[in-house]
């Protein structure tokens, strides 16, 4: 390791090496930032300090000195003239407009949009810059936004003044960023007078995704900016360089702010070969400018666009080497700018500006399109890739950690079970139950559509064209609610619908309380019911009874019905669990298990009993109505206690929270009328990232075999998070078969919250009954809920003594 000296005899050390303690301190510091980031990243996978933190996977402390050294780059490029050319060209299409809205869609750091806010203010532009990202960093915009001394702060009403710089809290999907705007920001983009732009980020997405962004921008008839590194030999050999003349500069000011940092002085080597490591392989996967162009081109309106292409300094100009002394490819650009204007053809802005032509010609749309189109125009030689990728490989891998994941001693179950669980905390029995009246998607649709008939000023025209879009995606065919389904034929004839939702006006508060009041406690006993029959012991052997609803209460709880309606006369202990969103089932089996363990002679009742159907919303946000297309009623109860051959005993659980910053992206919240779940956009992306870096150090943490090793117990929570298991992203190696399970509770029941694991795991369970020897030993439970929390569980069966032979 380059922060290790070699080794010397102990006596030498003493005498002549006086730095000792020193080197040992640097060494201790590597392995501790090894230990770091292999705990973290999956399989041992090495990674670098600039992936860590400019990714969002360090804290703040280390973070704010990557997103530093981002920004001395952008304000050294505008102070040595390195973007006048476009600036200028950029310039002169928002003087065409006398100004207009700029749109970061990929703001990371905000570094780059402040220096573009900069330029416009001071060619006297009235223009509102605003930052977005997947990944808000709103501690360092709000820093920014400060120091731009922006006229004022948004309001609710995004109502922005000339020289506002900006930015929105929540997470924006580039690809849908016209559709999230129109929410967020009515007035943003008034007349057609935008410009989006993307800063050092397309080199991560595969051209597919690339397109989707250029279509939403371009189908807003919005100018489009792509600033990314220029994929060359230069880049690849001499960016290192350039980051570490960066880093120099600022060391002083970083010492100032933190005097401690300077113990990460013997890890500077590593810092150094991460940073070139990291920025090589994004140099090597960029787009070149011809193949920008081909993007552009291939969008439905890309044909009335004009493409204006620029280069940056190069390498050898902005590290300060002269002429006479600079090294083979030093000549190389930095970066690469392609600036999109539309022609105005399709246009409906008031003012347009015509662009020149294209130096380079018009460039028709990919006949490739959809894959990587690197070998039409490749700025560097495949073998020359070939070789400076082997070159930071060889670098990365001597001075970071080995990319193979460490080995661990596999523990041989029998293939019916293992008898040494017999007497621990175990399921054993499940039951659920569902309202009697089944809805298909049909059914949702047209009590949907009446609705919004007969409630214009509640819902706009959009609303039942997003149902239907979101039903035809959301795998669910058939769900079971207390009301009785409208019939189609009524409705065509113009009569008016029953239930709950039959009304001018949202149901009041009563009302949807009454209703959970009704069917919780009577799907809550009969689950109860039956899971005593399928365990066939004594009821009154029940020691404990554990609730869960986050759709409803109500005091005495559901808890002493249960008890009440069944007779549980053994009962010591009941106990309410509240609010805990889709992973309730998971922490009442949890407590349970608790149970169990103070006390082996316990038999614990867990029921969970929710009412989705209460709390539709009728609401033109989005985020607040998709759940209408996916959440249903159901009821689910688990006996678990002392475990017998052929149960699953509950080996192992965990709770994983992410990060703060996405508290707010599933909410749970009383409001006027009903309970609003609040589904952000960006949930899907939190937990995939969230997964993709730490799914087999989960797995491994759990259990020691592989992924196609157990078997699957996933919450249906919804189709995407389902594909995304399965998907070659994450890497597991198992197929939705492999899922059949969870896709087929989500299909015929939609998702339950709470109790809806059971309801799997009742599947699980049947199966291996009837089919023993064809269901592996070894199960993993996962659940999501608000947080953002993710539970994991481990069951193992149960065998007898004989099923080791």
């Amino acid at each position: 390791m380059v922060c290790c000296s070699t080794p010397q005899t102990p006596s030498t050390a003493q005498t002549t090496n006086p730095s000792g303690p020193l080197t040992a301190l640097g060494a201790g510091i590597c392995l501790l930032w090894i230990g770091y980031a292999t705990a973290i990243f999956p399989g041992g996978r090495a990674c670098t300090w600039f992936e860590l933190c400019t990714d969002g996977f360090s804290p703040d402390w280390l973070a704010s000195d990557a997103q530093d050294v981002v920004g001395s780059h952008w304000q050294h490029a505008k102070d040595h003239g390195y973007l006048k050319e476009v600036s200028t060209a950029v310039v002169k299409h928002l003087s065409n407009w006398d100004g207009g809205d700029v749109l970061e869609l990929a703001a990371g750091s905000g570094y780059a949009p402040a220096v573009w806010h900069d330029i416009f203010q001071e060619a006297d532009l009235c223009t509102r810059t605003l930052l977005t990202d997947i990944q808000p960093k709103t501690k360092t915009w709000e820093a920014l936004r400060k120091e731009k001394n922006a006229l004022r702060t948004m309001h609710e009403d995004f109502s922005f003044e000339c020289g506002t710089f900006s930015y929105v809290a929540s997470s924006v999907d580039a690809t849908e960023a016209q559709a999230a705007l129109e929410d967020i920001v009515p007035t943003w983009g008034l007349d057609g007078k935008e410009i989006r732009m993307i800063h050092l980020s397309l080199h991560h997405f595969e051209p597919n995704l690339v397109h989707q962004i250029l279509e939403d921008a371009t189908r807003a008839n919005a100018a489009v900016l792509i600033v990314d590194h220029s994929p060359n030999a230069g880049g690849a050999l001499y960016n290192g360089a350039l980051g570490l003349k960066q880093l120099i500069k600022l060391i002083p000011g970083i010492l100032m702010r933190n005097p401690i940092k300077v113990l990460l002085a013997p890890a500077v080597p590593i810092i150094i070969a991460g940073l070139w490591h990291d920025a090589t392989v994004s140099i090597l996967r960029s787009y070149s400018q011809t193949e920008l162009h081909q993007m552009i081109r291939a969008t439905e309106e890309g044909k009335h666009y004009n493409i204006q292409s620029f280069r940056s300094a190069s390498y050898g100009e902005w590290i300060g080497i002269p002429t006479f002394l600079r090294l083979p490819f030093m000549d190389d650009h930095v970066m690469n700018f392609v600036f999109a204007t539309p022609t105005g053809e399709k246009s409906y802005k008031k003012h347009h500006v015509n662009s020149p032509a294209e130096s380079n010609g018009t460039v028709e749309p990919s006949r490739v399109y959809g894959t990587p189109i690197i070998t039409e125009s490749p700025p560097v030689s495949a073998s020359m890739q070939m070789a400076l990728l082997l070159l930071v490989g060889i670098v990365s891998y001597k001075t970071l950690i080995d990319d193979k994941a460490p080995k661990k001693k596999r523990k041989l179950v029998p293939a019916l079970g293992d008898s040494g669980l017999i007497g621990k905390p175990a399921i054993l029995a499940v039951g659920t139950s569902n309202p009697p009246h089944e809805w298909t998607i049909e059914h949702v649709e047209a009590a949907l559509q009446w609705f919004q008939e007969n409630n214009s000023d509640i819902v706009n025209d959009d609303f039942i064209p997003f149902m239907r879009r979101v039903h035809k995606t959301s795998g669910v065919d058939t769900r079971k609610f207390g009301d009785p389904p409208p019939s189609l034929e009524a409705l065509a004839r113009g009569e008016m619908p029953t239930g709950m939702y039959a009304r001018k006006g949202s149901p009041g508060v009563d009302e949807r309380r009454d209703y959970w009041a009704k069917w919780a406690p009577k799907m809550a006993i009969e689950a109860s019911t039956k899971a005593i029959a399928n365990w066939g012991g004594r009821k009154e052997d029940i020691t404990h009874v554990i609730f869960h609803s986050c759709t409803g209460f109500k005091a005495p709880g559901v808890e002493l019905d249960v008890v009440d309606a069944l007779k549980l006369t053994g009962v010591r202990r009941r106990l309410g669990i509240n609010y805990m969103g889709c992973f309730g089932g998971f922490t009442g089996m949890s407590v349970a298990k608790a149970f169990c363990e103070a006390d082996p002679t316990a038999t614990v009742l867990v029921v969970c009993a929710e009412t989705c159907y209460a709390h539709i919303s009728l609401s033109d946000n989005r985020s607040k109505s998709i759940g209408n297309c996916f959440f249903a009623d159901g009821g689910a109860a688990a006996i678990i206690g002392a475990g017998r051959p052929g149960d699953w005993a509950i080996t192992d659980q965990q709770t994983k929270t992410l990060g703060t910053e996405t508290r707010e992206l599933m909410t749970w919240r009383p409001s006027s009328f009903n309970y609003d779940m609040y589904l952000d956009k960006g949930i899907g992306l939190k937990f995939g990232m969230h997964l993709y870096w730490n799914m087999k150090s989960y797995l491994r943490s759990v259990c020691s075999e592989s992924a196609t090793e157990i078997e699957w117990c996933v919450h249906p929570g919804g189709k995407g998070i389902l594909d995304f298991f399965c998907s070659d992203k994450l890497g597991l190696g198992i197929t939705k078969e492999t899922l059949g399970r969870s896709y087929d509770v989500l299909k015929r029941h939609g998702n339950m919250s709470s109790g809806t694991i059971f309801f799997v795991l009742e599947d699980l369970m049947k199966e291996a009954r009837e089919h023993p020897t064809e269901i592996k030993p070894t199960a993993v439970c996962f659940g999501f809920g608000p947080g953002l929390t993710l539970e994991i569980a481990e069951l193992r069966r149960i065998g007898s003594d004989s099923s080791h032979s």
